[in-house]
This record gives C-alpha cells, structure tokens and sequence, in this order.
C-alpha cells in the first residue's frame, strides 16, 4: 500500500479525485468535499420590514486568494412560513477579507412579510445549506412623540460629536416611567441599537454599526410580544416613537484601497464598458439602507452599486477617460473623505490584421478594437518610432477610420492614443521596400580611382522613402572594404552618399531606408592603391627579433581608421590597421625576424610599392655569458649566453658565435638564449664572445674563459739525472699544443719546451737541461695555467775527485784552490764550497761541470775537510778526501822585557801567520807566557809585520818566561826571554804604638 498527501485547491463545491502514479491512472477513484457555509458564527440583520440590503456574515462563502468583491454562485432564500414558498433574496455580492475571520455577503430583498425567517444560504451546485432564525428587523414605521427622556450615553458629552461612537459602544438612558412595553432605540431612522434591557427604569443597549453624523437617537415603544419558542405575532397598535433630543456621530469615513490596483493609490485599467471601482475602507454604514451614499471622482459622480459598511462599488463614467490625478471624494451621511488617486481607464486596444501601405500613403482603413472612448473623441495615432504622427477622430468606443500617410521603413507599430493611454497591440503598418539600380561616379576618378578619403556617389532606384521633414533612418552598405556615409535623399529615385575604402573589385550596395533594404546590387567600383614612404619615427624605435612591438607603417591611401592592411618585412606578413582620419598611417604588430628588409603594404587586394632597406631588425644583444664551468683543454665545453635578438630556429637563419675569433657551434637557442660549444683551447682568459645573426653582430662580450689546468700523474725520471738526459711526464688535461715544463734546476726556475710522446695525448717528455739539486720541484705549463701536483726531478749529486792549492803563506790573502770532480753545475751561484769553516768563493771564469776554481779570503787552522755543495732545492754536498792545511803561526826572537809593574802591563810580539785582524772571531787565537793567558790579544798587521799586543799577567822579581801563540789549534814554537818587573819601594813607615811589642 503507498500513501501520499496532497494540498487541496481552493473551491466551493464537491470535486472528484483522479490520481496517478508514473503516468499510469489509478484504479480507485473517490472525491472530496470542501467545508460547508455556516452561519452560525455570524449575524443576519436588515433595517426595514419594507425590504432593502440584508448583510449576513459566517463562514466558508468563498475562498479567494485577495481581498476582493464579487458576485458569487450563492443565493439566499428566505422562508417566512413553513408553508409557504421561500423568497429568493438577489443581487448577491460576496465580500471576503484575509485579514478579517468571516466572509460577508449582501442581497436585496423587495419586503419582510415578518421580522422572523429561516434563511437558507446555498454554495456552489446546492449541495449544502446553512438555516438560520435570526431577528432581522424593527417593525415601523416610527411616528414622533413629545415624551422627555433623560438620556445618559456612556463616554459621550451630550449634544456633542467630538467623539464619535463605535459599533458595542455602550448606551444608557434613564427613563422616567417604564411598564414593561417593548423598547427600540433607533438613530434616525437607519440603525437600530441592539441588545437593549431595562433594569430600575435605566435602558442599555449596544451600539450597532452605522455611519453619519449628528444622528437623532429615537426610542420606539412598541406592542410587540416576544413569546419564546413560537414565531413573532403582530399586536394591534400603532408603536409611539419618542425623540431624545440627543445624537450620536459614527467615525468620519476611511478609504483604506481602491479596487482594482496595481500599485498603493493607483486605479489601474478601468474598463470603459463597466467601470466598476471598489472602495475598500471603513465606517461606510450598513449594506441598507443605501442612501445618504455619493462617491464623486473629479466632481464626477461615481454611481452607486453596492454598499456595506467596509465596501463601496461604484460605476466610474466613460468621460474619465485618460490617466491623471484625481480627486476621489466620499461622503457617507453627511460626513466626507477625500483621497487623491492616480486615475486610468483602460488603455485602446487594437483588434485588426496587420496594414499593407503604399509608399505615397493615402490609404484609409478601418481599425477594429475597443476602448476608443465616445464617438468623436480625439485619437492620436504614431507609427512606431518613425515621428510619424497624425490625429483622427473616434467613430465609436469599437472601430477607428485611419488615413495612412506616405512614408517608408519595416512594419512599424500602429499606436492609438487616447488621452495619454496608449494601445500596445500587435497592429502593424508596412510600406513597400526600396529597390537598387545602378551607382553614377565621377568621371574624374577613371585613371587611379577614388581617393580612398572618399567622393560622393549618386545611388539610382525606386522607392527611396519621402522627403516630408520628418525623422527617417536611412544608410547604404558597402561590403568588401568600403563604407558610405553622409546619406542624403534627393527624391524617390536617387540619393548619395560619400564612399569611402580600399580595393579595386565590384562591390554589393543595399540601400536601408527606416531599416527596410533594398535589393543587393553589385558595382564596380576602384580606389587607390597604397603608397608606402617609411616609418613613423623609425630612428627612435627599438626592432626586436622577436618582434610584437606596434610599429607605423607612413605612406598614403591606407583607407579609413580602422580598415585591415597587410604589411610585409621582406616576405613576412603581418596584419595591421589603419589608424587616424588621414588614410596615411598602418599600426602593425613587428612580425619576428632579423636582419634588413624591404616593406610594402596591401589594403584591399591592391599592393603598395616595395621600400628597399626600409626596416632593419635590432642587433643581438649580449647581456652575459656563463662560461662558469672548467672547460677540457682539448674537447672544449658548452657555454650559455643570455641576451635578446638571438632569433628562433622557425625564422630558418641560425645564429652564429665566436669566442675570441673561433666558432663556438651553436647547440641550442631562443630569441634570448644560446648554448654553443667552445672548442679546444687552454689557459685562463678574459675573451671576447660575438653572436652574428643574419649578418647583424653584436657587440663584443668580455668573459672569462678558463680550461682546466694540467695534472702531473707520474714523472718518469732517474735517481741521477744529469744535462741532456730526456723526462717523461704523465698526467691529464693536457691542450692540444704540447704543454712546456717549468721546473728549479738548482739555481732558478727554468721552463723548457716539451713534447709528446708519438701515440699519447696524456704524456710529453723534454730534453734536461744542466743543473742541480735532489727535490727541484717540476710543473707542467699550458698558458697561464700550470700543474698543482708535487712533482721533483733529482740531479746527481757532486763528487769530489782531487783539491789543489799552492802553498800558503798568508792566513789572510786571496789563496786559490781548484777542485776537480762530476756533476757540479754550470753556474757558480749555485755552487756552495767550504774549507774547513771558511767559504771558498767560487770564481764563475773557471766553473763547469768538471771542476771548480774558488778563492779563500781567510784560512787557518789544520786539516781543514774540502766540500762542495750543489742546488737550492734538496742541496747536494760531496766531501774531499784530501784536507787543506795551514802552516804554524811563528815567534819572532824576543828581546828581554823590562820594567813591567807588578800589575802587569801590555807588551807587544811580532812574528808571522798570525791572520792579522782579518780572521773571523770565530778562529779562536791566544797568547800564552809560562801557560798563562796573555790578556786580551789584539792582533794586526804593520808594515808587512805581522804583531800581536796583549797584557803580561801580573808578577815580581825578575825571570825567565816562554811565550806561546796558537792560532786555529796549531800553536808557535815557544820563544823565551827575561821579564823584569819593577822592585817593591817604601815611601814611609808609621810606627804604631799600639803594636804589640812582639
């Protein structure tokens, strides 16, 4: 089983419910019902037994969606007696409000035969009823009466209005006498006051609805006999009225909205036929009875159809025509509210076929439709938007005659206007259209045509619209290139224009008058051709390769702003536009390319001159150079630059680059980019980088360029190397021009040439030149750079074979010795020689490899050991085995040494192979008496003497002593002589006399 819920449709009567589900009808059918009338809920009341409106209220009367007066599918009857027919109540209207609880609904009926009835009210098909037995009225009619009241009404002054009574507003009056007769309050003669008791002479009542102003209130005593639970009879008697001498005022009026509306204070559409408005507000009185009532509209009455006490219906009249601010005035019993409305009937609307129109006018037709207001009102009459305007005159509210002028253009809209309203019905007026012949040109423009600025062209053919001064849309198209302006009409057949464009080919003109076109007719027509001068402000712009700059292309007979043109550099084409009014200027975006081209342009199938050397592309452009990386000696390595203008491999002209001259093939570029392959070379250098594109270089870029340095894996060399032997060096890295080789050869650095070994790239071997040394560093030379490895290359080391000197004589003259050996060097600095601790000179005159010449400036001592040695680097000695020695100093005889103090004093010895004052402190030489040390020693050289002065050590008496000089270790021959020291003397002897005597 499936269940589902649906919201029921507003209604009144019985429906039937169809249901299905996926498309399929249902097999069970039912219905449903809508909630039946009751009035139970509401009043029932009428004002007079001679009939009028009766206003019932209650429940479920209709169900609109807005608040609204209509006549509904209800009808009343009223049933006076069992017995009898009931009495259809009629002209029944229906009032609903959402924002009130019950529906009301009004009727009229011609007389009550009894203030008692059972009223059947039925909705929809008759289906359902509700039965009331209400009080429907008063009898009367009231005759007045002279009997005094006393009359107190609670809240009110007496004989005042200032406030206005409300409907359950509670009435007392105080009554002099009172016997039990049946009691009516009635103000005037419209509304009687419910619910009225008396109690201790004091009556209250309610107040019911009502309106006026200033109303009487009047006390009907009456004969009536009320008897419960049987129908009301009459008594015999005329009921006696009694004025109060006091009134009651209801509220002024309150006009809430007027029906229909589209906006708050807006009547909207009118119908011309009926012209119902409803007024919706409060305190309009009572639905009976209807008088007392006046709605005017502009001092126009407004005619009455209904009233109750919250709805007024009115008929608006047919002279109310138009949409204007309007007085809306409403007076209920004497009591008047005004309210300003925005007024509109119905606007005209046109119910004909659509109007086929000559274009010389002249044809009258008739327009069927409505709202055209009475006959000789005056419509105005437009065609669309065309400002063709006329007047005519209505023959009746359904049917207008119109004269349709000449005129031109699509079916424009038929628009009637009556007093500000305007039809908008799909009624249209459409003129025949315009037809194209032929086009007449100036004769002058045969040879090179017309200027592409423009000439003005004649256009012949038919039905080119009227001349009668009002606004027409007229224009010509010219397709392919060309356009026409400055339209100007001459008459049916012919009109010009200014024809402005490029191109020389036949070209379809259509003719557009108010937006109906001609024909399409092709003519020949023929501009100028192009003329290209140069470019605009050509020395200040910048020509990338790549282009997409917006360049001005100068010359003549471009055409107008705006038209296509084609521009080529050489054979590249790119489309540009002309700009300015002038026909004279192109603005293209610079195609990409390099090098000098040739420019030429083409407007419209027709081509320009070709300008030579006209346009000339930027120079590459160098910004840097990445040569970061260590390039191979001998395979180079890839480099990148990074600058503009390089071109691109599409253009089909590649770049070149050089590095110092020499090509660096090209691996891969962009217009801002180049990778190229340097190739061999060596060094560390600042070079000059160049990119050529098309014959355009650029400027030289400095960049260091460096190649990896040489490396020293092994030398082949042996222990003793000596002059002329030849060295292998193995390594890496090395360029293809062999490397040199710079190493110490015990004297300085010395670079020799090298070369390679026949089949390998990786050794060279050079030639050793004379030198000495055992660690004399070696290094591989390629440019600038050199080897970082420790590599040494050892000579032999010397050897000493035999010493030669001639005798020596003078520790401290020039003595030569000559020593012969091997491998002692060639150059004489680099040979050190000693002789015991005195240096040899080495004298450069005599040097070579076999043996050796130097001088002593001083020798002493024996035995001196003979060495030589070679090279600044890993010095290499050699050690004679014969030792040079030096002959003993000698004592010259010494004569005797007298007067010498006991002190001692200096004395001075002669002899020779003393040194003199020339040996190095480092020779130690004394002088000796008796083995005793001779104090400071002074020796010295005079006259070819030798002579050394010292100090005698301190003695007494006189005696023998034996001198003695040892110079370097070998000491003299002892010479002995007599040395005095002077005798003791006394001056002077003291006694003391204190000495002890012994």
């Amino acid at each position: 089983m499936y269940k589902g819920r649906f919201r029921a449709p507003r209604g009144l009567t019985q429906n039937t419910l169809h249901a299905s589900f996926d498309g399929i009808p249902a097999d069970y059918l039912t219905s449903f019902i809508y909630a039946s009338p009751d009035l139970s809920v509401g009043t029932i009341s009428a004002l007079s037994k001679d009939g009028g409106v009766v206003t019932i209220t209650g429940l479920n009367f209709a169900a609109p969606d807005t608040d609204r007066v209509f006549v509904a599918p209800v009808s009343v009857d009223f049933l006076f007696d069992m017995g009898d027919d009931p009495i259809p109540c009629t002209n029944v209207y229906v009032f609903t409000n959402v924002n009130q609880t019950l529906d009301t609904l009004t009727c009229t009926m011609s007389g009550f035969p009894s203030p008692s009835a059972y009223v059947t009210v039925t909705v929809g098909d008759g289906s359902y009823t509700s039965v009331s037995a209400p009080k429907l009225y008063v009898e009367g009619p009231p005759t007045p009466s002279s009997e005094t009241f006393n009359v107190v009404v609670e809240g009110l002054l007496p004989n005042t209005y200032d406030a206005p009574v409300r409907q359950g507003d509670k009435l007392i009056m105080n009554l002099q006498s009172y016997s039990g007769e049946t009691l009516h309050v009635v103000f005037g003669t419209l509304y009687t006051c419910t619910n009225v008791q008396v109690e201790d002479n004091i009556l209250t009542c309610d107040v019911p609805a009502g309106a006026g102003f200033k109303l009487p209130i009047m006390i009907h005593v009456s004969s009536y006999v009320n008897t419960p639970g049987q129908q009301r009879k009459r008594s015999p008697g005329t009921p006696q009225v009694f004025s109060t001498a006091y009134t009651v005022t209801y509220p002024e009026p309150i006009i809430r909205e007027v029906l229909p509306k589209t906006a708050f204070d807006t009547i909207e559409a009118i119908a011309l036929s009926n012209g119902l408005i409803t007024i919706v507000g409060d305190f309009f009185g009572p639905s009976a009875p209807m008088v007392s009532r006046s709605i005017k509209i502009s001092n126009t009455e407004c005619v009455l159809q209904f009233a109750n006490n919250t709805h007024l219906i009115c008929t608006a009249s047919p002279a109310l025509l138009g949409y204007h601010d309007r007085d809306m005035s409403v007076t209920i019993y004497g009591q008047n509210v005004t309210r300003l409305m925005k007024f509109r009937h119905e606007a005209p609307i046109l119910t004909g076929s659509d109007i086929a129109a000559p274009g010389s006018g002249s044809a009258v037709v008739v327009v069927p439709g409505k709202n055209f207001g009475p006959a000789g009102t005056v419509a105005n009459i437009t065609l669309g938007n065309t400002g063709i305007h006329w007047t005519q005159t209505v023959t009746n509210d359904g049917s207008l005659s119109v004269t349709i002028p000449s005129g031109s253009g699509l079916p424009q809209r038929l628009i009637v206007t009556i007093d500000n309203l305007s039809s908008s019905s799909n009624v249209f007026v459409t003129y025949n259209g315009p037809t194209l012949t032929s086009i007449i040109v100036d004769p002058s423009f045969s040879l090179w045509g017309i200027p592409t600025k423009g000439a003005v062209v004649t256009l012949v053919g038919t039905n080119f619209g009227v001349n009668d001064g009002a606004e027409h849309w007229r224009s010509l198209v010219v397709t392919d290139s060309a356009s026409c302006t400055n339209f100007t009409y001459i008459s049916q057949t012919e009109v010009s224009c200014f024809v402005s464009g490029v191109g020389n080919f036949p070209r379809a003109f259509q003719i557009i008058i108010d937006e109906q076109k001609s024909n399409v007719q092709s003519m020949g027509v023929r501009f100028e051709a192009p003329f290209v001068t140069g470019l605009h402000n050509a020395s200040r712009m910048v020509h990338p390769t790549a282009g997409g700059e917006i360049i001005t292309v100068v010359g003549k007979s471009f055409g107008h702003a705006g038209t296509p043109a084609i521009v080529r550099f050489g054979t590249v084409a790119a489309t540009g536009i002309v700009i300015g009014d002038g026909h004279n200027m192109i603005e293209v975006v610079m195609p990409s390319g390099s090098g000098v081209r040739t420019l030429s342009v083409s407007v419209g199938s027709q081509s320009s001159n070709i300008l030579a050397a006209a346009f000339t592309y930027d120079k590459p452009v160098i910004d840097s150079v990445d040569a970061s990386a260590v390039l191979h000696p001998r395979t180079g390595g890839q480099i990148t630059l990074i600058g503009i203008n390089f071109g691109l491999p599409t253009w089909g002209v590649d770049p070149t680059v050089t590095v110092d001259g020499q090509n660096c093939p090209v691996d891969l570029y962009t217009n801002d980019y180049i990778a190229c392959t340097v190739a061999s070379g060596s060094g560390s250098h600042m070079l000059p980088v160049v990119v050529t594109l098309n014959s355009l270089s650029s400027a030289a870029f400095q960049a260091q360029f460096t190649f990896h340095r040489p490396t020293v894996i092994h030398v082949e060399t042996n222990v003793d190397t000596n002059n002329g032997d030849t060295i292998t060096v193995v390594g890496n890295y090395f360029p293809i021009a062999a490397p040199s080789v710079r190493f110490d050869n015990g004297v300085t650095n010395t670079t020799v040439a090298a070369t390679f070994v026949a089949g390998y790239t990786n050794k060279i071997q050079f030639t050793v030149p004379a030198g000495s040394g055992a660690l004399n560093p070696l290094v591989v030379v390629a440019d600038n750079l050199e080897s970082l490895e420790e590599s040494y290359l050892a000579y032999a080391p010397p050897q000493i074979l035999d010493v030669r000197f001639a005798p020596i004589t003078d520790l401290t003259a020039s003595n030569s010795i000559t020593i012969f050996g091997t491998s002692f060097g060639v150059v004489p600095s680099a040979i050190k020689v000693t002789v015991g601790s005195h240096p040899c000179v080495v004298t450069s005159a005599v040097a070579n490899s076999d043996h050796i010449v130097c001088q002593l400036s001083t020798i002493s001592g024996a035995n001196n050991i003979v060495k030589v040695t070679v090279g600044r680097l890993g010095p290499q000695s050699a050690v004679a085995v014969k030792m040079v020695t030096v002959p003993k100093p000698t004592l010259s005889a010494i004569a005797p040494i007298t007067g010498i103090p006991t002190a001692g004093a200096p004395v001075t010895l002669s002899g020779s192979l003393f040194g003199g004052a020339s040996l190095p402190a480092s020779v130690v030489r004394t002088v000796t008496m008796n083995n005793r040390e001779c104090l400071n020693p002074t020796f010295a050289v005079s006259g070819g003497v030798e002579t050394v002065v010292c100090t005698i050590p301190h003695g007494t008496g006189k005696h023998s002593h034996t001198f003695v000089v040892t110079v370097d270790g070998q000491a003299s021959a002892p010479q002995t002589t007599t040395v005095s020291y002077l005798p003791p003397t006394v001056d002077i002897v003291v006694p003391d006399v204190d000495v002890p005597a012994n």
